[in-house]
């Protein structure tokens, strides 16, 4: 595929027009960050420092995503007008959450709340 594409790219910018590159990607976001090995946090106790943290919680809550689709360009005045979508779950934000990051992102910036049946 690389092949293809760097000599698909090297014809035309032979003919002397510009390339602009796409990419679509879906990036899942998880709501808790688990792996947090290697983390330095503040601790409570008898250590200052610790190099581990530790979050309990329950299964639901570590299978939570935001799942977040752009497009990304290698091109910085188009990329700013391509959209941003980020899809969050029905239960994961309240109705005014939902008003309020929707009301404060730029118009490419989409907020879709799915809704499970």
């Amino acid at each position: 595929m690389w092949q293809w594409y760097n000599w698909l790219r090297g014809e035309i910018a032979s003919t002397g027009k510009r390339v602009v590159t796409l990419n679509l990607d879906e990036t899942p976001i998880p709501t808790v960050y688990l792996g947090l090995i290697g983390n330095v946090v503040p601790r409570v106790g008898s250590h200052l420092w610790t190099t581990r943290c530790y979050f309990h919680c329950t299964s639901f809550v570590r299978r939570q995503h935001f799942t977040l689709v752009m497009i990304i360009c290698d091109d910085d005045v188009i990329q700013r007008l391509l959209p941003q979508l980020l899809i969050v779950g029905d239960k994961l934000l309240t109705y005014a959450e939902f008003l309020m990051l929707h009301g404060g992102s730029a118009p490419q910036h989409l907020l879709k709340k799915a809704m499970r049946p």
